[in-house]
């Protein structure tokens, strides 16, 4: 397994439980094929620059352990999240 970390940028006019039952599911879903690793940071924060016409966006950022050839499963979950507004998922060098 690879280590990967990702950054997802959610509405950020979800209610706390809207978002939290979102982060559930995405690590539901990692969980499934690999392993976070860590802590789960969260935070609601500005955006550089508009999003979909949101100017903040609550973020979560954590790593996790997975076979890269199943991370296209994890990207195509979060591009059809409707509550997702961003995300990136890049492969962490050791």
């Amino acid at each position: 397994m690879k280590k990967h970390e990702t950054v997802i940028i959610l509405k950020p006019d979800l209610t706390e439980e809207e978002k939290n039952t979102v982060v559930q599911s995405i690590t539901d879903k990692i969980n499934e094929k690999g392993k976070i690793e860590g802590e789960i940071n969260k935070k609601e924060q500005q955006l550089a620059y508009e999003i979909k016409g949101y100017n903040k966006g609550y973020y979560i950022d954590f790593q996790f352990d997975m076979q890269t050839s199943v991370v296209k499963e994890i990207e195509i979950f979060l591009r059809s999240n409707q509550n997702v507004i961003k995300y990136i998922i890049v492969g962490v060098v050791e």
